[in-house]
């Protein structure tokens, strides 16, 4: 009989220590699954932000180009610039938040350089479009190409870090 209790109390040890096993692998399971979810979340919010960040760079840049090459009248680009401006900034902002340890530092500060420079680049895009005629005369023609050499000036910069952001999150 002795023997009988000995193996059935060693059964139940065994049995408790199976349970007990199950259920932390059954935490880890679960524990590591919430983990690659919110990595994975993270990533598809971070190329998110990089792609708005690109796209409002390239809406930016379209504006300035087509008002220079006559596509557009300037006066009615004018209300777009601060708002894209401010998405530029925005989403410059979160991106180097969630890469920027992780980015080129040379490239990083030359984009940082740039965007320090886009608020007040804004500014006198904004007025110089709101002062332009429809239909530019000669003079305001070659103000708005000086203006966009300006421009050429800051956007490389965060063209190059939105290519290493981008590089960097993949």
């Amino acid at each position: 009989g002795r023997i009988k209790a000995q193996s059935q109390l060693a059964l139940v040890v065994c049995l408790f220590v199976v349970i007990a096993q199950f259920l932390a692998l059954t935490y880890a399971l679960h524990h590591s699954q919430s983990g690659v979810r919110e990595i994975s979340h993270h990533h598809t919010t971070t190329i998110a932000t990089i792609e708005r960040f690109e796209d409002d760079l390239t809406h930016l840049s379209y504006r300035i180009l087509g008002v220079v090459g006559g596509i557009y009248a300037a006066p009615n680009i004018a209300h777009e610039i601060p708002r894209l401006g401010d998405s530029v900034f925005r989403n410059f902002q979160r991106v180097t938040q969630e890469l920027g340890a992780d980015l080129d530092s040379d490239i990083t500060a030359r984009a940082r350089k740039a965007i320090a420079d886009l608020p007040r680049f804004l500014d006198r895009t904004e007025r110089l479009f709101r002062q332009t005629q429809p239909a530019p005369t000669d003079p305001e023609r070659r103000r708005l190409e000086r203006h966009h050499d300006e421009w050429l000036d800051i956007r490389p910069a965060l063209t190059l870090f939105a290519e290493a952001v981008r590089t960097r999150a993949k």
